[in-house]
């Protein structure tokens, strides 16, 4: 028998599965054996040369000893312990730090680091890479040792469904963030398809980190989509789907993608360009375009697309499976027969590297991306970059050299590295960390290699229109060095512009605002415009490609109102681009240029006031600084002071009747120790001196942003108010020592959207644990433990409603979970908050069936969603092998109204719902259904305040032994009941109930002293029957 050693790190994160995959694609080989050997890289560092010494015991211990094979890089170094006359082969699957969202310079570093350790590399007899970013990789560091031989699994082929489900999408859990700006559109427009139609939801599988992204609020919204978090159970499939999903900007890991759908029986979607600059294109593994249309709607071209995919990965299992078996016996390799089909074939790189409708930046990225160890594509990268950043392109020019010394044909260099009379690479200044003496070897290099030819491109990406049909030429009455407008606004001459403006009528300066939108397009990433007001100070405009910013000036004072205003426009760093200007109009300043910005909207608020964040801020703040759009901000530490702004203008209602507020938007200080969700309470003073405070209620998140408010009734008007931020000071960044709890972004009144009214919520609001939509902060994803989903809770987290109880009502919030031996014996006490104010514990279960929570508080009103704040008193470790720290563990969530709708299909069983797992639940026809219990029953019920007696029922054919024996608690005190068996087998179970329930949330438990058969239909509360 041949035995091989698979040799794996502790620290790898694939190659364990690749080992698994390579047992399941070779089947039963009665002459073959596969022992694995792990390790631990960090045993060197405390004693050097215990794993060397462990290994080669290892290996002299396995009988008939043919070869080792390897995954990853970090293996490398044991090579030299391995005999020489053994065979080595490296099917390399894993690099250190070669992650989707790797900086391309940290990329650039790696290779170096890689080359310089390719002398390791010379006793491996085969490497079969298995990406085909590696493959790149693999030719560089074993030249003419490379063979194509993906490791395999392709599920078997899975009969047709019984019916139409709806689209369901995988997403992978490392995607760059340009993936994730590429995915959002087009998903968005996949969901829009068949809405009106009818078709169900489109589902989507997301990866935990997707949940916390500025992308999940809007899907969440779309009445066409069905989030899921989490992961499948044996991780092929990222969390299930008909299709798993690539994008152009990660098309390296294209191939990871497509080996996962295809072990998961799963088909494989690319997605590219977007709404607003290039087309969307969707296309199949083989190349083919993908109609959005017929994806969304027909069953039947899913399942079609799905087949093709699967034939396509079992032809390629089954060519690397006769090549593996071939190798592993020891027969000579020079090469497959016959090259191995491709999972994605050559059509879906070609389509995302067009030259064509792409610009050269993107394309010479992705080029690099699929080939980063061959010279000509660092090279082009090199000259794509240096337009925007000269310094940049040295570190991938300097790799281009590297990669090309030794090959036979020598890189062309790109049209981009000549300008004028010399090269970009010779200034000083261009490649600070290389000495001159590099920088003149690289720039003769350069020199030395022959001109890129002229190929057929475009210049930048297509631009993004800009129409604004309403403005026309507006206020302006001459002007110099603006163009005619081209419908995406007027261009601005390099040298810049001289604008006439006259307003429409005569106004005083106090009341006018000048407002100025700019647009630049073309390749230069980013850019800056001058804008002077004459009489005024200039004011610098930050811009960056293809996005519109805005400026609002005050003009100065004029003397004659009838000779108008001079502008002048002064673009600044422009060298491949346009500066468009894309609007303009003279305005009173009271009236907003947006009437409700994005974040504002985005929580159902229309603005009433813009607040200036430098004049608001009294102390406790830094200065006054500006993003790249001019937005303003400020640095705050947790203990601040507002200005809160004075009674209403004239024509306005007082803040009681129109419900204004103060909102707040807060950026978390990133290198904060503070890991929970950002919070605050306000305090201001009222009549008799008091201060009054309040918790700001979290509104809702915007771009990474938390918004947070309070009503302005409980405030003072005028008054200064003391902020405080739940959350410890902080350096801001290591090279900026100031010490800062957050950042401030944004200060509005702001009253709630009337269009955002929502119906009252129902009496019964399940959350579901596996919708991170419902627990954005403060949770581990979701696994499974005892047969329920569950999530473990850190010290601090939120859970978030998504519904609206009624107003000056009590509310519930009931937890639940199950009970682990020897992790939470008890449970760990924590506390509750409903946005912002502290709930009571009503009552508590902690059981060997379970853990329950019920609490208790009040709404002030139903504006919002309610959302829910949970602080544990403590964390632990959760294990010797999960360093994860944690608090409870839920599996159950509900928000219970009393006094909300009684709607059908609100709660299991009437008016209680089971919190200690899914019941076995019967339908029997004509409307009714029941559930077998098992020994004990935990259940929440909500009992309206005009009832008095309990009422449980249950099915025909149960159990009347065990039925007789059973106890009913009501928030633990045993309740005296009244049993009732019909002729038919039938029961029930009375009790009456006192006074302090009512209108309350209980949680009931049923205990039965011996196993029995009892099946349980109704639990519902009932007025007490006439005499």
């Amino acid at each position: 028998m041949a035995t091989w050693v698979s040799l794996t790190s502790v620290r790898a994160r694939v190659a364990g599965q690749f080992e698994q995959d390579l047992r399941l694609a070779l089947g039963p080989e009665p002459d073959l054996r596969i022992a694995p050997f792990q390790f631990d890289p960090a045993v060197d560092e405390v004693a050097p040369g215990q794993v060397a010494n462990t290994f080669a015991t290892f290996l002299a211990r396995q009988p008939g000893l043919v070869g080792v094979i390897w995954y990853e890089i970090e293996a490398l170094g044991l090579i030299e312990f391995v005999p020489a006359h053994l065979t080595h082969v490296f099917a390399l699957a894993e690099i250190p730090g070669w992650g989707a969202a790797q900086p391309l310079m940290a990329r650039a570093d790696i290779l170096g680091n890689l080359l310089a350790r390719k002398s390791l590399g010379e006793r491996v007899g085969v490497c079969a890479p298995q990406t085909r970013a590696l493959f790149s990789i693999a030719n560089a560091l074993f030249p003419g040792k490379v063979v194509d031989a993906p490791i395999l699994v392709a599920a078997a082929a899975a009969g047709a469904a019984a019916g139409d489900e709806g689209l369901s999408l995988g997403i992978a859990p490392d995607l760059s963030p340009e993936g994730w700006e590429t995915l959002y559109p087009l998903v968005t427009a996949i969901a829009g398809q068949g809405v009106n139609d009818g078709a169900p939801p489109l589902r989507i599988h997301a990866p935990a980190d997707f949940f916390v992204s500025p992308y999940v609020w809007p899907l969440s919204e779309h009445p066409g989509v069905s989030l899921t978090e989490g992961v499948s159970p044996d991780n092929r499939a990222y969390a299930g789907g008909d299709f798993l999903v690539g994008t152009g900007p990660d098309l390296h890991q294209l191939d990871r993608i497509a080996r996962d759908a295809a072990a998961a029986g799963a088909g494989v979607l690319i997605l590219d360009g977007d709404t607003d600059e290039r087309p969307a294109k969707i296309l199949d593994a083989a190349g083919a375009p993908v109609s959005l249309a017929r994806l969304r709607t027909d069953l039947e071209y899913r399942n079609a697309l799905r087949e093709a995919f699967r034939g396509r990965a079992a032809r390629v299992a089954e060519q690397s499976k006769a090549l593996w078996r071939s190798l592993m016996r020891g027969e000579r390799i020079s090469g497959p027969k016959a090259p191995i089909e491709n999972l994605v074939d050559e059509t879906v790189y070609a389509a995302l590297t067009d030259r064509r409708v792409l610009p050269e930046e993107i394309v010479a990225t992705r080029a690099f991306l699929i080939a980063p160890a061959c010279a000509q594509p660092a090279l082009d990268l090199a000259g794509a970059l240096a337009r925007a950043d000269p310094a940049a392109s040295w570190p991938l020019a300097a790799l281009a050299n590297r990669l090309a010394r030794g090959t036979a044909k020598a890189p062309h260099r790109p049209s981009a590295l000549d300008v004028g009379g010399g090269r970009l690479f010779v200034a000083d200044e261009d490649g600070p960390q290389y000495s001159r003496e590099q920088r003149a070897a690289l720039q003769k290099w350069l020199d030395d290699l022959a001109p890129a030819p002229r190929a057929a491109r475009v210049a930048g990406a297509k631009r993004p229109p800009f129409p604004n049909p309403a403005w026309k030429d507006g206020p302006i009455t001459h002007s110099v060095g603006l163009s005619a407008d081209a419908g995406e606004g007027r261009k601005i001459a390099a040298g810049g512009a001289l604008l006439f403006l006259k307003p429409d009528r005569p106004a005083e300066a106090s009341d006018l605002a000048l407002v100025l939108e700019f647009g630049l397009v073309g390749e230069q990433p980013a850019a800056h415009i001058d804008v002077e007001v004459i009489g005024r100070a200039p004011r610098k405009v930050d811009l960056v490609s293809n996005a519109r910013r805005r400026a609002e000036i005050s003009p100065p004072a004029r003397e004659d109102p009838a000779l108008g205003l001079v502008v002048k426009l002064t673009p600044g760093d422009l060298r491949w681009g346009d500066i468009f200007l894309t609007d303009l109009r003279l305005q009173s300043a009271a009236d907003p240029f947006n009437v409700t910005p994005g974040d504002l909207a985005s929580v159902g608020f229309d603005l009433v006031e813009a607040l200036p964040i430098g004049a608001a801020v009294v102390s406790g703040a830094f200065g006054a600084e500006y993003d790249g759009d001019g937005s303003e901000f400020r640095w705050v530490s947790r203990n601040l002071v507002l200005n809160l702004p004075g009674e209403p203008g004239a024509g306005r209602a007082d803040d009681a009747q129109s419900g204004a507020w103060l909102v707040l938007k807060l950026r978390s200080n990133p290198s904060s120790s503070h890991q929970g969700p950002l919070a605050a309470d306000i305090d201001s003073p009222r009549a008799g001196g008091q201060r009054v405070a309040t918790a700001l209620r979290r509104l809702g998140a915007w771009q990474g942003d938390m918004l947070l408010g309070a009503p302005l009734r409980l405030l003072e008007r005028g008054a200064l108010a003391r902020l405080t931020l739940r959350g410890p000071n902080g350096p801001i960044s290591p090279k900026d020592s100031r010490l800062a709890a957050a950042c401030l972004t944004g200060l509005w009144i702001a009253s709630p959207s009337a269009s955002a009214a929502r119906a009252v919520a129902p009496r019964f609001v399940p959350l579901d644990v596996a919708d991170g939509s419902r627990f954005p902060d403060g949770w581990y994803a979701v696994e499974t433990i005892k047969g329920l989903p569950s999530r473990w809770m850190s010290r601090q987290a939120v859970v978030s409603s998504g519904f609206r109880p009624r107003a000056d009502s009590r509310i519930f919030l009931a937890l639940a979970g199950p009970w682990l031996p020897r992790k939470n014996p008890a449970l760990v006490p924590f506390a509750a908050r409903i946005d912002g104010r502290p709930m009571s514990v009503r009552s508590s279960i902690d059981s060997i069936e379970g853990w329950a929570m019920l609490f208790e508080g009040e709404t002030l009103d139903a504006a919002f969603d309610a959302d829910f704040e949970l602080t544990a008193e403590a964390v632990r470790v959760l294990s010797r092998n999960d360093p994860r720290e944690g608090s409870i563990l839920a599996s159950f969530a509900a928000l219970i109204d009393p006094g909300g709708d009684r709607a059908p299909g609100g709660a299991m069983f009437g008016d209680a719902e089971a919190i200690n797992g899914a019941l076995n639940v019967e339908h029997w026809g004509a409307g009714l259904s029941g559930a077998w219990l098992p020994a004990e029953t935990l259940l929440v019920c909500a009992r309206s305040a005009e009832t008095d007696d309990l009422v449980i029922e249950g099915a025909a054919a149960t159990d009347a032994a065990t039925l007789q024996g059973m106890t009913v608690e009501l928030d633990a005190e045993r309740m005296e009941t009244h049993l009732t068996i019909a002729r038919d087998g039938s029961w029930a179970l009375r009790a009456p109930l006192g006074e302090a329930s009512r209108g309350a949330a209980l949680l009931l438990r049923l205990s039965a002293p011996r196993p029995g058969r009892v099946m349980l239909r109704r639990v519902e509360f009932e007025r007490k029957a006439a005499p």
